[in-house]
């Protein structure tokens, strides 16, 4: 099959984002009969797709676990990657090939991108699309903790996720300076959910969606620092002099958090991933505590930034003995860290304490978060333009002041860049924020899912109003009923 990037032509209004890596485009169309089936495992992917179709098109379909012809067929294949995903439309029959969930969203957001309605009918030209990532960490992350973010809300970010096929979904539940900033509920610790908590079965709600989607879900929690709910709710267990920091000395600190823990993956099942914070912390406020002291001196810790990484090291390995892989930010410091397991997972925001060259070079891998151009902030406000993020090289890493790319930190070992996250903090709710972080949120999963751009920006941007139209008529169909 042709490369999209060896064609001269873009069949404006026909091309899905991210690009495909393999394209073929005819101008004959069918109507597509309103059948969808699916193997019986992968049913739940079929009923996905036949809700999406429904919600932006009117479009009713029948989804049957028995083999057709026409209409829309999954196709399970076990020789293809996990989010590699194959699309053929042809002689009335649309046929996505997959061997996972995360595939079979793909093609099915390619189908739903590409697809036109007329008439009260639906059409498709016919295709045939091959495609799969470049890399693995395509993301997005919303701070809860301090927004007004509701179930649906939820529910839309996890809908751009699988529009623009983005693999994970990270949702801040923690944070400080606020003592009502913890979002989860707690069985153990039950002075910390705050009035408007997500309850246990919205928490299993938003498990369940973005499994039958094929996203993967990051719970976050924060510790040691930010975490003014722990040390204002319960200053006995995690002590309350070190102004929203947990001390180290407290007789139980170290089971209540492992408390937590357990409590996080009680409530997330499915997530491979375990993210506990980690950043941020000042050293300077244990160094003055008795209680830190005594800890340092009984455990042979020469320095309060030894106890930090000795606080990261036995956090994470609780997670570890989970199961789970832990993630972190950074923060912590050299001291200490040849301790810290390299089965920890750093996210590098703002190069300032390690930067991704020193974390690497130190053996870890790291996911791309950086301030310029990957956050958004709506309170100050900041961020950048969609165009600043399809310029952007998943390696580099830049100052959030940067004026341009010479103080850039570029790392080489790229096997260890999982990829990168988009930062929406100190939000408020969708209906604010939702058109910036759309925006950005398509061109990141174009810069990952192609690390070598296919196309200039502005062929991508034709091609990405032309699709995020149909998204956004959708979100308003839906809230209008």
């Amino acid at each position: 099959m042709d490369r999209i990037n060896n064609q001269n032509v873009f069949y404006t209004g026909h091309m899905p984002v991210p690009f495909p890596k393999k394209y073929i485009f005819e101008e004959t169309d069918f109507r597509i009969i309103p059948i969808i089936t699916a193997p019986q495992e992968y049913l739940s992917s079929a009923t996905v797709l036949r809700d999406y179709l429904k919600r932006m098109y009117g479009f009713c379909a029948e989804v049957r676990n028995t083999d057709n012809d026409q209409g829309i067929r999954l196709v399970y294949d076990p020789s293809f990657e996990k989010e590699q995903y194959k699309v053929k439309s042809k002689d009335g029959l649309v046929e996505i090939t997959a061997s996972s969930a995360a595939g079979f969203s793909h093609g099915g957001s390619t189908v739903l991108q590409l697809a036109a309605h007329a008439d009260n009918d639906l059409y498709i030209h016919e295709y045939e699309i091959e495609d799969e990532p470049d890399l693995e960490w395509r993301g997005f992350m919303v701070d809860l903790a301090r927004g007004q973010y509701s179930l649906a809300d939820i529910q839309k970010y996890a809908d751009i996720c699988y529009y623009y096929r983005l693999g994970t979904l990270h949702l801040h539940f923690a944070d400080g300076p606020g003592t009502y900033m913890y979002y989860l509920p707690s069985k153990h610790f039950p002075n910390l959910n705050s009035a408007d908590k997500y309850t246990d079965q919205e928490i299993q709600y938003i498990n369940q969606y973005l499994v039958d989607r094929g996203i993967t879900l990051i719970p976050e929690i924060e510790m040691p620092g930010h975490a003014e709910p722990l040390t204002n709710k319960y200053p006995e267990i995690f002590g309350g002099n070190h102004s929203g920091q947990v001390c180290a000395g407290m007789p139980k600190v170290f089971d209540a958090l492992e408390t937590l823990i357990d409590e996080v993956c009680e409530l997330f099942p499915s997530t491979p991933y375990i993210h506990i914070g980690c950043d941020e912390v000042s050293a300077a406020k244990w160094e003055k505590c008795e209680h830190c002291c005594r800890f340092m001196e009984e455990n042979e810790l020469a320095s309060a930034g030894e106890l930090y990484s000795y606080m990261v090291n036995r956090c994470t390995r609780m997670v570890l003995a989970k199961g789970r892989t832990p993630i972190v930010w950074e923060g912590f410091p050299k001291e200490g860290t040849e301790d810290i397991s390299k089965d920890v997972i750093v996210m590098v925001f703002q190069s300032t304490y390690q930067n991704a060259k020193e974390l690497t070079d130190a053996g870890f891998r790291v996911i791309n978060t950086s301030w310029q151009p990957l956050y958004i902030v709506p309170s100050i406000p900041k961020y950048w333009q969609s165009e600043k993020i399809y310029d952007w090289e998943y390696k580099k890493w830049l100052y959030e002041n940067a004026v341009d790319d010479s103080e850039a930190i570029v790392v080489e070992k790229t096997e260890l860049v999982l990829g990168g996250e988009i930062c929406l903090w100190e939000g408020k709710d969708y209906q604010r924020d939702g058109d910036v972080v759309e925006n950005n949120m398509a061109a990141l999963a174009e810069r990952l899912w192609n690390r070598k751009p296919i196309a200039d920006y502005n062929s991508y941007a034709s091609e990405k109003n032309n699709v995020s139209e149909k998204l956004k008529q959708m979100f308003e169909k839906n809230t209008a009923e």
